[in-house]
């Protein structure tokens, strides 16, 4: 079975990491969530059953894909990623719970 977190999982996370209203793009994104994680090695060859992406990856851009169709992160025109206030409340109120 694999280690890696399902989508959900990388979800917080991935608000929380452009909390700080920094420009960031999907690939440092990825970079942060995969040291946060602590992915193995294993875990960053590990391919979908298609075998034409990395499972780790696939995860963390579906978050994204729910992330952005929620309106909880956007783009900003030049391919960098940031957080929306709605993002940002709803992570308010994430945090709060625990």
């Amino acid at each position: 079975m694999s280690s890696i977190p399902s989508y959900r999982e990388f979800v917080l996370p991935f608000l929380q990491i452009l909390n700080d209203r920094k420009l960031y793009n999907t690939d440092g994104i990825i970079n942060d969530l995969v040291i946060l994680f602590r992915l193995s090695e294993e875990d960053l060859k590990e391919m979908v059953k298609c075998r034409r992406r990395y499972t780790y990856r696939n995860r963390i851009i579906n978050a994204r894909t729910s992330l952005l169709r929620d309106g909880y992160i956007q783009y900003d025109g030049e391919n960098n990623l940031l957080i929306t206030d709605k993002g940002s409340q709803f992570l308010m109120s994430q945090t709060s719970l625990n």
